[in-house]
């Protein structure tokens, strides 16, 4: 996870007008690559709490009290709701 960067941005086509936190890698055993994201992926918000850095998403799931959260994320000029698994 990182920050959107310009090299990030031009590298994933990320719009201007995105925020968040931008997936750069994944662990193929991970929770991330078994819910589905992608390299390249903005995490914008964690249930409708904006993600506004690696650090914050980091606490957001440690302090998550259930099992499964909504995420908005950015792919492909799109926005997309989805729900993901965390335990």
């Amino acid at each position: 996870m990182s920050e959107i960067t310009a090299a990030l941005a031009a590298r994933y086509r990320i719009s201007q007008t995105v925020s968040g936190v931008v997936v750069t890698a994944l662990d193929p055993a991970g929770v991330a690559a078994r819910e589905g994201l992608l390299a390249g992926d903005v995490l914008v918000e964690l249930d409708q709490a904006p993600i506004d850095s690696p650090a914050a998403l980091a606490g957001m799931l440690a302090t998550q009290e259930t099992d499964n959260a909504l995420l908005l994320l950015y792919r492909d000029y799109t926005e997309l709701f989805t729900i993901v698994k965390l335990r």
